[in-house]
This record gives C-alpha cells, structure tokens and sequence, in this order.
C-alpha cells in the first residue's frame, strides 16, 4: 500500500508538471501573438493588430487562470488598437465599418475603465451618426434623421452641432416648439465646447424663423401673437433691435403705451443707425407718447420721423393731428 500510494504521488507530481509545462509553452506562444500585435500597433497596421491581440486572448481564456497577467495586458490594448483602427476606416471612407469597430472599442475601453478611448469612441460615434442623420435629412427622411441623432446624442449627449441637425429638422417640419429647444440646446452646448460657428448657426437660425413669425402676424393684426413671437426672438438675440421695434408697434396697437415706449427705446439702443431705421422707432414712440397725451414729446419724436417712408405719417401727425409747433 505504501508503494502504491508513493507511485500515486509520484505520477501526480508529473502530472502537474507537465500540464504546468504544456500551460507554459502556451502562454508563450500567447505572449508571441501578444507582441506581434504590439508590433502592428506601433507601425499603424491597426487592423493586425487588433487581430492579433483577439487570437492571443482566445489562447488565454483557454489556459485559464495561469494566463491572467497576460490576459489582462491584452485587454488594456485591445480598445487602443480598435480605436484607432475605426478611425482608420472613417479616414479612408467606411464610415458605417468605421462606426461598428468604434462600437467594439468604446465596449473594450469600459471593461478596462480608459476614459481617453471612451471618451473618443463617443464622440466620433456621435459625429457618425450625425452625418448619416443628415444624409436621411437631405432625403427628407426626417423621422429616419431624428433617430440617428438621438442615438448620436446617447453617445454624447452634449454634442451642439447634434442639436443644430436636430433643430433644422424640426424646422423643416414645422415644429417650432421642438425646433426651438434643440437650437437653444445647440446654443448652450455649442458656446460650452467653445464652438461659436454651431452656437451662431442656431442663432441666425431661430433667430430667422421668428422675426419672420413676427412680421407674419403683425401684418395679420395678430397683435398679442406678435409680441409671443418677438419674445422668441430674443431668446437668441438678446439685443435684436427689430424685435423690439416689432413689440413697440404691437403695443401701440393694443393700447399699451408704456411698453410700447419700453420696447422702442430698447430698439434705438440695438438697431442700426441708418436715418431710415431710426424715423420709424422714432414714429411708434411718438404714437405711444400721443396716446399718453404727452403732446410736446409727441411732436419731438414725430419730427425725428420725419424721414423716408415715414414722413408721410409724421407729418401729417405734426401738422394736422398735433399741429406742433
């Protein structure tokens, strides 16, 4: 029995030595891939690389927990060279290829907490998505657009130029309201990224689109929508001198003289200086000032309206109406 035990022992003792030899030829031929991958990374042959580091960590997962140092310093570059090899496929005009490698890598980077390759995936994940969020919008494809983007957003979240696509499309399909909060999100985030062309894109975007609201209804007579609508504007443009021109001629209409004043001495401040652009501010702050029945600076403002295509109108108000002097 003693000698049947000792044989026992002993075999095992071979056993173990053999399979830790066999498990050692393997994890060196694991670290063989290993570096050839290194070695295509460092000359740019991402694509190899990336290759490479997958057959090296298949042979690990294989030998099991002897392999782990290994494993784990494969793990630590495979996000790298995905990373780049998508951005490899992007440069050379496979987006869409681009796009699912870059997928793989942002999963990689989080296993491995790289913040850099995170952080990079999603942003050149986002910019993919927009630019084929655009390509559906050029097609007027706009519900095909509006998902693209907010997929690119669930990658970056904070993405201005995003926000921008997201407000044209709305625009284009007549939703003021959604089109209005995702160019003042184009605004926020734009400025926040120090990117001024997105920000002032929104800017002259919605900026256009409710002054011509604006004048829309103030030659409907839609008076309380007029002001709405200028307000609107100065949501983008805190110093837009025409809305404020706009909401003094509307105030005058409803018999708001005060505000009407309010607005149109804020509409001097903003606007251009030109004699023409000057008369008819001038013009409604001498309606409010009448309607106050402040004659003397009724007739101080009509005179400085009388000017182009406003002096008809003051002139007949300073010589028929008020017959300043």
């Amino acid at each position: 029995m003693k000698i049947f035990s000792r044989l026992t022992i002993l075999l095992t003792i071979v056993m173990v030595s053999v399979s830790t030899l066999f498990a050692q030829e393997d994890i060196n031929a694991a670290g063989s891939i290993f570096n050839e991958g290194n070695q295509a990374l460092k000359e740019k042959n991402y694509e190899v690389a990336v290759a490479k580091y997958k057959d090296a960590l298949d042979m690990c997962e294989m030998i099991g927990m002897d392999a782990d140092d290994l494993k784990f310093s494969i793990e630590d570059q495979i996000p790298v060279a995905q990373y780049y090899y998508g951005l490899d496929l992007v440069k050379n005009k496979k987006a869409m290829e681009g796009l699912e490698v870059l997928k793989e890598a942002l999963a990689s980077a989080k296993t491995v907490n790289n913040d850099k390759i995170i952080n990079g995936s999603q942003k050149y994940i986002a910019k993919i998505l927009g630019s084929v969020g655009r390509s559906k919008f050029k097609k007027e494809d706009f519900d095909g657009a509006l998902a693209s983007y907010d997929e690119a957003l669930s990658y970056d979240p904070e993405s201005g130029t995003i926000y921008l696509y997201k407000g044209l499309t709305y625009k284009d399909m007549g939703d003021n309201d959604k089109m209005d909060a995702a160019l003042l999100k184009a605004v926020e985030y734009g400025r926040a990224d120090n990117d001024e062309k997105t920000a002032m894109n929104a800017i002259k975007t919605g900026r256009s689109v409710y002054l011509g609201l604006v004048q829309d209804a103030v030659t409907k007579k839609n008076f309380e929508d007029a002001i709405e609508q200028a307000n609107h504007v100065l949501k983008y443009d805190e110093r837009n001198g025409l809305a404020y021109y706009f909401i003094a001629v509307a105030n005058n209409n409803l018999g708001n003289a005060d505000a009407a004043i309010e607005a149109a001495t804020k509409s001097l401040e903003f606007s251009d200086s030109s004699q023409e652009t000057q008369a008819g501010i001038h013009l409604e702050m001498g309606k409010a000032f009448e309607a106050k029945g402040d004659n003397a600076k009724a007739c101080e403002e009509y005179n400085q309206a009388a000017f182009g295509n406003f002096k008809a109108e003051a002139d007949y108000k300073i010589k028929e109406v008020l017959k300043c002097q």
